[in-house]
């Protein structure tokens, strides 16, 4: 049975008749972040912490020579509400914070394609971007799944997970986990 399925991979893998993505897309997901524990900021518990809002994107993808994968490059803009609580009250507020991906998508099958890769933003909201602080940037691993439903239009379901700098004080406008859904236009196929 192990052999059947190694064989059924490797065919997968090798003599599949891709339709990839390629050239220039542009993307729009709503979102969803958001952080599982509670911490304290002076003496005050933080929790219940919560975003919600759109990300808008253009990406480049890039097949690498005859195969599969395909190098991926995208920048967009996150419009965030961002919610937490205190003990004292309830904390809530707009975040504009914008966003580098650098990634590889796989594609498998016809319609399905898997795009990992890093990340980046900011730890504050734009406005607020100084060179006085120590840790403007923000590095996630990032996933998603991508679903063609014709040569121009793909659905795409996604999850972000902080990689660095994983400090408790900037996850109130920007949560350690999100979670995506959305549409990508392909405007080269």
């Amino acid at each position: 049975m192990r052999k059947l399925f190694s064989i059924l991979f490797l065919t997968v893998l090798f003599f599949n008749s891709t339709a990839q993505v390629k050239g220039f897309t542009a993307r729009l997901n709503g979102e969803v972040g958001f952080d599982i524990k509670p911490f304290f900021l002076n003496e005050y518990e933080i929790s219940d912490i919560s975003t919600y809002g759109i990300l808008g994107s253009a990406n480049y993808f890039q097949p690498i020579l005859s195969t599969d994968f395909a190098f991926n490059l995208g920048v967009g803009v996150r419009f965030y509400q961002m919610n937490a609580k205190t003990a004292l009250t309830e904390l809530s507020g707009q975040v504009v914070l914008p966003v580098l991906n650098i990634g590889l998508n796989y594609t498998l099958l016809s319609k399905h394609q898997i795009q990992f890769g890093i990340s980046t933003t900011t730890n504050a909201d734009i406005k607020d971007f100084s060179n006085q602080m120590s840790d403007l940037f923000r590095f996630n691993f990032m996933i998603y799944y991508q679903y063609n439903f014709n040569h121009k239009f793909s659905g795409v379901i996604g999850y972000e997970r902080i990689l660095y700098p994983n400090q408790d004080i900037y996850v109130i406008e920007n949560p350690r986990y999100l979670i995506s859904t959305g549409i990508q236009y392909n405007f080269c196929k």
